[in-house]
């Protein structure tokens, strides 16, 4: 009866727990469900507990710097990450990693193995160290990258005999998690929005940017509302991207000081008060700290804190709160919007476009990119994300490997999405591979595809993104140096291989210790090892390198007259331009002054009379001719030919002496006539080349698209219509019926009456002028589209394509007007 009773009470109690057991619980409970794991003698006892967690799935890593890798993209997905590896060797090895997740704000908790607790103190010297009876060596490191603040890594050591000791202390079910939620100061939050208030409503034309602390601060939804209240354009800076959502109908692109996006940078800079939410002002996200922003205009709010100006700042009031508080104070105010739809000029868009980024197509509000350090995350700014569509990358540390592990990790935690990752060659190689070679080593439903030809990679494509979607598909551009431009490829690959993104669908197949669940994902992996971009680019570069935004000069001749000085406005908004040079035989001082007051990129200057030409043209990269007597009425371009006919052969000859590699924009006209003499000149100089002289016609297509878009009902951003032919009365030929998108019900009669209204366009101006002027505004915004096209094309930006009269062999006229 004693033993029975002695029996039932042994029963009646809870079995003490184990710290492994308790930790795996733990674990759960804060929303860890995948333990990102390097096996070694000093945590092999805590793995074993870890496994034996129903809830947790550990996930083999080929080494330490991928665990970390997977752990920091598990968090970015879940919001909460977990690695585990051996001591000191392992340790030391994740601990760039967690440096990483510190610096991107990311909570991480990296739990080490370490030796016996009965070792400490014994002066011994273990394996996996660095030969010295001290085991704090890893803590002392682990120091300055983990601390217990919230959104931050945190470093657990756990001696290898302690896991499994049972201890009273350590329940089977845990004391539930909870964490008191932070609120922020009532009366400072208070006086922190009304002060902001009052700051931002007597401004004229505000302006809201997001910063990467927004996820920290959880406010990318209270930042949304706020824009929604207040009518502000939205701007993220480039670390931010992916976190405020592009496809707002107030959102304006990125700001990123000379190389923001279009017409992104003019708005913010020109603002008169902008809230900046949750910035990093580093040498990246400043562009070598020159933005030109001013402290007296900025309202900063950091995740816990909000400074104005260079008056009061608040502490303990956090972001979301003080954004949700703020949207209820602040007056509408559209004026900085209204002004960015003034200037913004749509990009063209080809006649028919083919298939060149399949990545864009690709993406989804399903779907989530992972761009590595260097060219990746600098062209993946470019993406326009649709709605839902996830976008990281690591700005602030920007470690090299970073994306694969990442890849690994976010894919594991959103199981859902469909993960698109672009990775330099320079970066796969650094040996984070090692977690996807695994499977290829086992010859697991993997494909490699090695491609030499654009039609071969065309159909490598089809392939990875079809029969093969299931399987972890590598794509491999073969290219040796001369094959760059060679006749495999239509136009040289490097250029091919951006607009293509690199695609390779992948799904991840089982690691050492299997992973549950399908994950169905992309690696986009750039193969440039033997491609050089713009020279000499390296896949390996770690630097913000300037040539991203290349110096480039450009020079208007005629410069003050009635197309040159709304020409000199437009060129000098241009983020692309950081030499302007404005040239005229008179005038040309006082609008060089004029226009050199905007606070844009480009350096003006001005120069007079032909003795000073050949300065105003010396290391020009574009060169745009306006120069001549402008058309009155009654007067056709034939009549035009006799007169400036004459100056546009003495500026060509300049050209010719001064800077004969310069891109040339004719727009004098009569363009027909004028580009042909502008040739001759070339050749008689030896410097023609028939790719870098350009009549431009742009206007005819301007005017193409704001008919057909009044008569076909259809919006404006997005018309496109051909014109070929020539330049002048009935050789202008705008191809209407292959139009974009089709217009409803025209008929044979309106297509007749929009022709023939594009074909007299200049006379319609010059009548309704009453003889007083010609149509200068629009063919200087017509100019300033081609060259800006022009100067992308110089950059190196794939896939330019405009309608210009050019040299051609299509037919007997030797010259054309073609797209």
């Amino acid at each position: 009866m004693q033993d029975g009773l002695a029996n039932g009470g042994r029963a009646g109690r809870r079995r003490p727990g184990t710290l492994g057991r308790h930790l795996a619980r733990r674990l759960v409970q804060v929303g860890v469900q995948d333990v990102f794991a390097v096996p070694g003698d000093f945590n092999l006892t805590l793995l074993d507990h870890l496994i034996a967690e129903p809830q947790l799935n550990l996930v083999g890593c080929c080494n330490e710097l991928n665990a970390g890798y997977a752990a920091d993209g598990y968090a970015r997905a879940s919001g909460v990450g977990a690695c585990v590896v051996t001591f000191t060797v392992g340790g030391l090895s994740v601990i760039n990693a967690i440096a990483g997740s510190y610096s991107e704000n990311l909570p991480i908790i990296c739990i080490v193995g370490g030796p016996n607790s009965n070792d400490y103190g014994t002066n011994r010297i273990l394996h996996h160290t660095i030969g010295l009876p001290d085991f704090s060596q890893e803590l002392r490191c682990f120091l300055t990258v983990t601390c217990h603040q919230e959104s931050k890594p945190v470093y657990i050591s756990i001696s290898c005999n302690l896991p499994g000791i049972p201890h009273p202390t350590f329940v089977n079910e845990p004391v539930p998690y909870f964490l008191a939620p932070k609120v922020s100061n009532q009366l400072g939050l208070e006086a922190a929005v009304e002060a902001t208030a009052q700051f931002l409503n007597k401004a004229v034309k505000p302006v809201l940017v997001a910063g990467p602390k927004l996820r920290v601060a959880k406010a990318q939804q209270a930042f949304v509302e706020l824009a929604d209240a207040c009518g502000y354009p939205i701007a993220i800076m480039p670390s931010a991207k992916g976190m405020v959502p592009e496809h707002h109908p107030r959102f304006i692109g990125t700001y990123w000081g000379a190389v923001s996006t279009n017409f992104c940078g003019e708005i913010v800079e020109s603002a008169d008060a902008y809230l900046f939410a949750g910035p990093i002002f580093n040498d990246y996200s400043s562009v070598g700290y020159s933005l030109l922003i001013k402290k007296e205009k900025a309202v900063i709010a950091q995740p816990n804190r909000v400074t104005i100006a260079n008056g009061p700042s608040f502490g303990w009031v956090f972001m979301a709160d003080f954004l949700t508080a703020l949207s209820r104070k602040l007056k509408k105010n559209t004026t900085a919007l209204e002004n960015y739809r003034r200037i913004y000029v749509p990009p063209s868009m080809p006649l028919r476009r083919e298939n060149d980024e399949p990545l864009r197509d690709m993406l989804s509000g399903e779907t989530t990119v992972i761009a590595e350090t260097g060219d990746s995350w600098f062209n993946c700014q470019k993406l326009r994300l649709p709605e839902n569509c996830g976008y990281e990358f690591q700005m602030q540390y920007g470690s090299i490997g970073w994306s694969v592990g990442a890849t690994l990790g976010y894919a594991q935690a959103a199981k859902e999405r469909r993960v698109i990752a672009c990775i330099g060659d320079g970066s796969f190689r650094t040996g984070t591979t090692l977690d996807l070679s695994m499977p290829l080593t086992m010859g697991k439903a993997n494909v490699g595809l090695k491609v030499r030809t654009e039609e071969e990679l065309e159909e490598a494509i089809a392939k990875a993104t079809g029969e093969m979607k299931d399987s972890l598909c590598f794509l491999e551009c073969e290219a040796s140096e001369a094959s760059e431009t060679n006749r495999s490829f239509k136009r040289p690959l490097s250029h091919f291989i951006a607009a293509r993104c690199f695609l390779f669908p992948l799904r991840f197949p089982s690691h050492p210790i299997p992973c549950p669940g399908a994950m169905r994902s992309f690696v986009v992996r750039s193969v440039e090892s033997a491609l050089r971009r713009r020279g000499a680019a390296s896949s390996n570069r770690r630097v913000f390198s300037s040539d991203s935004v290349p110096e480039r000069k450009v020079a208007i001749l005629g410069a003050a007259g009635g197309i040159g000085q709304p020409l000199a406005l437009l060129m000098k908004l241009n983020p692309l331009v950081s030499n302007l040079a404005l040239y005229d035989i008179a005038g040309t001082a006082g609008v060089a002054a004029d226009v050199g007051h905007i606070n844009t990129r480009a350096q003006v200057a001005g120069y007079v009379g032909e003795e000073q030409l050949g300065k105003a043209l010396d290391g020009s990269d574009v060169v745009i001719i306006p120069a001549g007597v402008p058309r009155k009425p009654g007067m056709t371009r034939d009549d035009l030919f006799n007169i400036n006919a004459g100056i546009v052969k003495s500026l060509c000859t300049a050209i010719a002496k001064y800077c004969p590699s310069a891109v040339v924009n004719m727009i004098s006209n009569p363009v027909n006539s004028t580009v042909p003499i502008a040739s001759e000149v070339f050749k008689k100089a030896g410097t023609y080349d028939e790719k870098k002289l350009f009549g431009v016609t742009t206007l005819d297509v301007v005017r193409a698209k704001t008919f057909y878009t009044g008569k076909a009902k259809v919006p404006v951003a997005d018309v496109n219509v051909p014109v070929v032919g020539g330049h002048a009365g009935i050789t202008i030929l705008p191809l209407f019926s292959q139009a974009t998108p089709a217009g409803n019900d025209l008929s044979t009669e309106d297509i007749k009456a929009l022709t023939k209204r594009t074909q007299d366009g200049g006379t319609e101006v010059v009548e309704a002028k009453a003889g007083k002027g010609s149509a200068t505004l629009s063919m200087a915004y017509a100019g300033a589209i081609f060259a800006d096209a022009c100067l992308k094309g110089l950059n190196g930006v794939p896939d330019i394509v405009e309608c210009s009269f050019v040299q051609s062999s299509i037919t007997e006229l030797p010259f054309l007007l073609l797209r």
